[in-house]
C-alpha cells in the first residue's frame, strides 16, 4: 500500500524523517509494537516458552526511517572501525558464512602450523531483550556518536509499550523495561554496538560474532592447554556479563575440538559449574564443524534437507501429470541447489589453482557422489523421464549440470566475490596476511603451494583473477537526478515515438548521447554526442579494454557530461541519453561494484547541479540520430588500441558466467543451459520427446531389457514398438506424415532435436489414439 500511495506522501514522510533526525526525537505511536508469538521449527514442546519466538509488529513509516538510520550506523561502523572486524550480522557484504570461513581458515593455519584448537560458542540469554537503554546510551556515547543521533536512539529505545497477541487472543499495552524490538530494522546493529566489548575481553585467540552468536577460538600444543585457556575466557565472558547485566546460557555452549592426532584427548570445558563435552560434529551458523575437518555431517544434513524439498517435487510430478518443467527446474534452483550447497564456500575444499597444481580436485568422490545423487533426483523433478534414463541425458534435459561443474564454478564465483571484498572485511584481511607472508618469502611460489595446501580460503582465493576492485561506500538515498522508475518504462516501440517528438520539440540546454561496444577482441569502447539547441557542439569516443558493454556506457555517459557543464555557463539543464536501462537504474541507486568510479563521479555532479542534470532512456536502434551518432563513434572507439586497464567487475562476472557453458561442452556439445524452450511444454507432451531422445521409454528394447514379459512390445499396426516407429506407422494419418527421404536418419534426427514440433503432433495423435498409455 505504501509502494501504491509513496507519490503522494514522500515529501511529507522525508520532512518527517528529517525532522526526527534534527530534532533527535521518535514519535510515541511508533513505540508500540504488536508482539505475535511464532513457534520456533522442529520445537515439540510449546508449554516451554523458549519454543516461541516474539517478533515485534511495527508501524512501517516507523520501520522506514529505522531502516534508513540502521544502514547509516552500519556503514559507518565499519568504515570508521567501531565493531570488531570478526562480527557481522546486519551489516553490508559480511554473511554467516563469511565468519564461518574466517574461522576455517584460523583453525586450518593453527593446523598446518602443527598446533591444536578448541572452538567454544556461547549464547546470549535473551539477547534483545537484555539490552538495558542507559547501558545502551552509554556505550554509544563512548564509541563517539553524534549527540542528535543517541538522542534518537534514546527515545527510540525508552518507554516502549507492547501488546502481546496469540491467535484470537490479545492483551493490552505494557510498558517495556527494556529491550530491543524484535522485527526491528535497527535492532541488530544496536545489540552489535552493546556489545562490541566481548571481542576485546583477553583469552582467545580470536573472537567471531554474527548477532547474538559468539564464538572463541584457543590455539595451543596441546587439547588441555587449550581447555584451559577456554574455562579462563569463559569465566571473563561471565564476570563482564555480570558487570553489564548479560547472562550466558549454558545449556546452549557447545564445543568443539580439532586435532589431527587419532587419539589425542577430548577434555571438557566447564561453564557455570556444567561441564560441557565436545561432540562428534557441532553446527555454527548453519554450518556443521567436526574434529578433523571432513565435513561429513554437514554434507549429509544439508543433502537431506535438499532431498526433502525435491521430493515434494517429485510427489505432485509423473511423466504425465503436474507442473510444467520450467516452473519445476526453477523451484530446483531457487530452493534445492541452494540448500544443497549452503555454506559451500566455507567448507569445499575446492580445486587447486591452474597456475600451481594443473587444476587438481581434492573433493573426495565419497562428497561428490552424495552431491550427484541429489542433483539426479532433482533431474527427475524436473523431467517427465523413466527412472532407469541414463545420467547424462538427464543433465542435458534438465540443463542442470553435474556436480563437479556446478562445484567448479561456484569456486570460480567465490573467488571473485573475495576479489572484491573492502578491506576491512574479515576474509580480506586473512587474503592480505597471507599475500603479506608471500611477499616476505624467499620462495614464494613454495610457500604459496604450502599455503593452499592447508587453507580452503586460499585455494579458492587462488582462483580470482586481476580485477577493479570496488571500494565501500554508503548507500545512496537522494534523487537530485531525476530518472525514469524502473518499473514504469513504456514498451520500446512507445517510447521511441515519443522520444522522436521529444526531440522534435528542440528541448532546452544540453542534451548529450553516449553509448558502447565491443569488439570481436572482447574488448569495449565508448562513444558521445552533445548536442545544444539541435546542433551538435561536441563529441567524442575512446577505448576501455576489458570491459562490457555496461562499463562503455558510463564512461561515455561521463565523458558527454563532464563536456556539457564545461561548456554550460548559463546553468542550462542537460539531459543524457543513453539506451541501456541497467546503467540508468545503478545511476539512480548506489553505484554498483562495476566501474564504481564512474557512476560516483557522474553522481556527484549531479549533486552538484542539483534537478539541473537529468537522465532519459532513448530506445536504441530507432533512427535516432543522436543514438545512431554515439553507436558509431563508440564503434570507432572500440577499435582503438587497446589500453592497460584492469578488467571491471562485469568482465569478470561474465567469464565466471560463461565458463560453466565452456566446461559442459567439453562432454556433451553443443549444450545451451538457459535456451531450453522444450521445458515450456505440458508435462505429458514433453515425456513423449525426452523418451524419444533417450530410448527410455514405451519401446520394445527397453521393455525386453527391463521388464521381459510384462509388457506389450507391439504397435496395434503390427510391428515393434520403438523410438522412431511413429514415424512409419501406418495407422497415422496422412496429414501428420513427414517426409523422410532423402536420409531418414538425419530427417528423423531433426525432427527429434530443433524441430520436435513436428515429432510432438504426430506423438501426440499416436499416444491419444492408437497407443494409448493412460
Amino acid at each position: 500500500m505504501l509502494q501504491a500511495i509513496w507519490p503522494s506522501i514522500s515529501h511529507v514522510t522525508t520532512l518527517l524523517y528529517n525532522a526526527c533526525l534534527t530534532l533527535g526525537y521518535h514519535p510515541t505511536p511508533f513505540k508500540t509494537a504488536e508482539v505475535a508469538m511464532i513457534p520456533k521449527l522442529n520445537k515439540r514442546d510449546l508449554s516451554d516458552i523458549s519454543a516461541w519466538r516474539p517478533i515485534s509488529l511495527l508501524s512501517c513509516l516507523s520501520k522506514g526511517l529505522e531502516r534508513v538510520i540502521g544502514r547509516r550506523l552500519a556503514f559507518l561502523a565499519i568504515r570508521y572501525k567501531v565493531l570488531h572486524p570478526n562480527q557481522a550480522g546486519a551489516l553490508p557484504k559480511r554473511s554467516a558464512t563469511d565468519i564461518v570461513t574466517a574461522l576455517l581458515y584460523d583453525v586450518e593455519r593453527a593446523l598446518g602450523n602443527g598446533k591444536m584448537a578448541t572452538l567454544v560458542t556461547m549464547d546470549v540469554k535473551g539477547a534483545f531483550d537484555a539490552i538495558l537503554p542507559n547501558r545502551l546510551i552509554l556505550r554509544l556515547r563512548q564509541q563517539g556518536w553524534p549527540v542528535f543521533l543517541i538522542w534518537w536512539i534514546y527515545h527510540f529505545v525508552s518507554h516502549r509499550k507492547a501488546l502481546v497477541r496469540f491467535q484470537d487472543a490479545k492483551t493490552g499495552p505494557a510498558e517495556l523495561p527494556c529491550g530491543l524490538p524484535q522485527g526491528s530494522p535497527i535492532s541488530p546493529i544496536l545489540y552489535l554496538l552493546a556489545t562490541t566489548p566481548i571481542y576485546s575481553l583477553p583469552g582467545a585467540t580470536e573472537r567471531y560474532g554474527y548477532a547474538d552468536d559468539t564464538a572463541m577460538l584457543f590455539v595451543g600444543d596441546t587439547l588441555e592447554e587449550t581447555t584451559t585457556k577456554a574455562n579462563t575466557a569463559i569465566a571473563a565472558m561471565e564476570t563482564w556479563g555480570q558487570q553489564e547485566a548479560f547472562s550466558f546460557d549454558p545449556d546452549k555452549t557447545e564445543v568443539m575440538h580439532f586435532s589431527r592426532k587419532r587419539n589425542s584427548s577430548s577434555p571438557p570445558v566447564s561453564h557455570q559449574g556444567k561441564e560441557i563435552k565436545a561432540q562428534k560434529a557441532m553446527r555454527w551458523l548453519g554450518v556443521w564443524l567436526d574434529r578433523r575437518l571432513t565435513f561429513n555431517t554437514h554434507i549429509e544434513k544439508w543433502s537431506l534437507k535438499a532431498e526433502k524439498v525435491i521430493s515434494q517435487l517429485r510427489f505432485v510430478n509423473n511423466t504425465v501429470r503436474g507442473t510444467s518443467a520450467v516452473a519445476a527446474r526453477r523451484a530446483i534452483y531457487a530452493v534445492a541447489l541452494p540448500t544443497l550447497f549452503y555454506g559451500l564456500d566455507t567448507w569445499f575444499p575446492g580445486f587447486l589453482s591452474e597456475s600451481t597444481h594443473k587444476g587438481a580436485r581434492t573433493i573426495t568422490k565419497t562428497h561428490l557422489s552424495k552431491l550427484q545423487v541429489i542433483l539426479n533426483k532433482a533431474c527427475h523433478a524436473v523431467l517427465p523421464v523413466w527412472k532407469t534414463t541414463p545420467q547424462v541425458i538427464l543433465w542435458k534435459e534438465a540443463g542442470i549440470p553435474p556436480a563437479d561443474i556446478i562445484l567448479k564454478q561456484q569456486q570460480a564465483r567465490t573467488a571473485l566475490r573475495y576479489a572484491t571484498l573492502d578491506a576491512t572485511h574479515p576474509v580480506s584481511r586473512r587474503l592480505r596476511q597471507a599475500q603479506h607472508e608471500l611477499d616476505q618469502s624467499n620462495h614464494p611460489t613454495t610457500r604459496s603451494q604450502t599455503l593452499q595446501r592447508h587453507s580452503r580460503l586460499l585455494r579458492t582465493a587462488a582462483w580470482a583473477k586481476e580485477v577493479e576492485r570496488p571500494r565501500f561506500i554508503a548507500r545512496r538515498f537522494n534523487d537530485n537526478i531525476p530518472t525514469e522508475a524502473a518499473g514504469k518504462r513504456p514498451p520500446k516501440e512507445t517510447t521511441a515515438v515519443e522520444f522522436q517528438h521529444w526531440l522534435e520539440d528542440k528541448p532546452a540546454g544540453y542534451v548529450v548521447f553516449s553509448d558502447g561496444s565491443k569488439t570481436e577482441r572482447d574488448t569495449a569502447g565508448y562513444g558521445f554526442a552533445v548536442f545544444h539547441n539541435g546542433r551538435l557542439a561536441d563529441w567524442g569516443f575512446g577505448q576501455l579494454g576489458r570491459r562490457e558493454v555496461f562499463d562503455a556506457e558510463i564512461h561515455g555517459a561521463l565523458e558527454g557530461l563532464q563536456c556539457a557543464v564545461l561548456a554550460n555557463f548559463t546553468n542550462e539543464p542537460i539531459t543524457v541519453c543513453m539506451d541501456n536501462t541497467s546503467v540508468i537504474d545503478c545511476i539512480r541507486a548506489t553505484a554498483p561494484n562495476s566501474s564504481q568510479a564512474q557512476f560516483r563521479v557522474f553522481q556527484k555532479l549531479g549533486d552538484k547541479y542539483p534537478y539541473q542534470v537529468s537522465v532519459k532512456w532513448c530506445p536504441g536502434h530507432s533512427s535516432i540520430f543522436g543514438n545512431e551518432l554515439a553507436d558509431l563513434l563508440a564503434k570507432q572507439g572500440a577499435n582503438l588500441p587497446v589500453p592497460e586497464h584492469l578488467p571491471s567487475v562485469s568482465y569478470r562476472r561474465r567469464q565466471v558466467k560463461g565458463q560453466i557453458a565452456v566446461d559442459y561442452q567439453q562432454w556433451w556439445q553443443g549444450v545451451e543451459l538457459r535456451k531450453l524452450p522444450e521445458l515450456a511444454l505440458p508435462r505429458r507432451l514433453l515425456g513423449y520427446l525426452l523418451a524419444a531422445r533417450s530410448h527410455y521409454g514405451d519401446f520394445a528394447d527397453y521393455h525386453e531389457r527391463f521388464h521381459p514379459g510384462q509388457a506389450t512390445l507391439d504397435c496395434p499396426c503390427g510391428r515393434q514398438k520403438s523410438p522412431t516407429h511413429l514415424f512409419y506407422c501406418r495407422k497415422i494419418p496422412r496429414h501428420l506424415r513427414v517426409r523422410l527421404t532423402p536420409d531418414p536418419e538425419a530427417a528423423i534426427g531433426r525432427f527429434l532435436g530443433r524441430s520436435y514440433k513436428v515429432y510432438l503432433r504426430i506423438a501426440d495423435f499416436y499416444y491419444t489414439k492408437i497407443n494409448k498409455r493412460h
